[in-house]
């Protein structure tokens, strides 16, 4: 989650997505919902590139740096299906099931 150290990143990422055309017509509320999901996202993916690294460093990887992992795909997953913007206009789907 977005710290407060973020808090002027989420504004000033809230200003310049206010400025698309396609984020207008979403209203302010999502432009700072994506802001905040976006950082979100990569603040997770930084740190699943983080043990994935360690990983490849170390040659090995145990239990509680997968759940790690787990839990930073299912914040990433929380964000993309929280915004408006990702899940609709964008397209990105959400599943329920497991793919096959």
């Amino acid at each position: 989650m977005a710290g407060e150290h973020s808090v002027q990143l989420i504004n000033t990422l809230t200003e310049k997505l206010s400025e698309l055309r396609e984020l207008q017509e979403m209203g302010s509320q999502e432009q700072e919902n994506l802001a905040h999901s976006l950082i979100d996202i990569q603040e997770s993916s930084a740190k699943i590139n983080d043990l994935v690294s360690s990983f490849k460093s170390k040659g090995s990887i145990d239990s509680d740096q997968l759940f790690e992992i787990s839990q930073e795909l299912k914040h990433i997953l929380y964000h993309v299906s929280a915004s408006k913007y990702l899940t609709v206009y964008a397209g990105i789907k959400m599943y329920a099931d497991k793919p096959e």
